[in-house]
């Protein structure tokens, strides 16, 4: 009986070793899926980058053009040393007469000269020259003022003056074509 005992107690430690091999084996086995899993996370999530990155760029474009239409100006071209700015400028009718006329818009080209190699103003056009910015422009000549003051005041002087024109009598002012806006725009 005790060669029995003995017998299956060499038995029972010989199947404690295969069981204990056969643990490590599944421990190896678990690693092993736990990094392909991980690794296919990762391809999903390299493939998914991109798709991200198309959306948000969308959406940051879409998020800059609304910006660019709420306050009126864009950066249409930049070149070595002249910087190109577009202004749009509203004008909502002024006088009771046309209290259901749409609000008016005009859209014009602000063209920076610089100094070569800086960023300080050497020369200002505007594109239809409907209002004189001469004084401005000699004003930021050598960098005396800053190209937001430029384009700021600028943006101001048409507001001003284009709304005037629009409150007259609903004249046009000289060289612009103002655009009526859809009546969604302004509500």
């Amino acid at each position: 009986m005790e060669a029995a005992i003995a017998a299956h107690e060499a038995e029972v430690a010989e199947l404690q070793a295969a069981i204990n091999s056969e643990q490590q084996e599944v421990q190896a086995l678990r690693v092993q899926v736990e990094m392909l899993r991980s690794s296919s996370q990762q391809k999903k999530d390299g493939q998914a980058a991109p798709e991200r990155f198309a959306e948000a760029l969308e959406w940051c474009s879409e998020v800059t053009a609304l910006i660019n239409t709420l306050v009126g100006v864009s950066i249409r071209r930049i070149e070595e040393d002249q910087l190109t700015i577009g202004l749009i400028t509203h004008a909502d009718p002024g006088c009771d007469a046309n209290l259901d006329a749409p609000p008016q818009r005009w859209e014009h080209e602000l063209a920076l000269m610089l100094e070569p190699g800086k960023a300080d103003v050497a020369n200002a056009s505007l594109q239809p020259p409907d209002v004189d910015i001469s004084d401005i422009a000699a004003a930021a000549e050598g960098g005396a003022r800053s190209l937001s003051f430029v384009v700021r005041e600028v943006h101001a002087r048409l507001a001003d003056q284009l709304s005037r024109a629009a409150d007259i009598g609903g004249t046009q002012p000289q060289g612009s074509q103002p655009e009526s806006l859809p009546a969604d725009v302004h509500t």
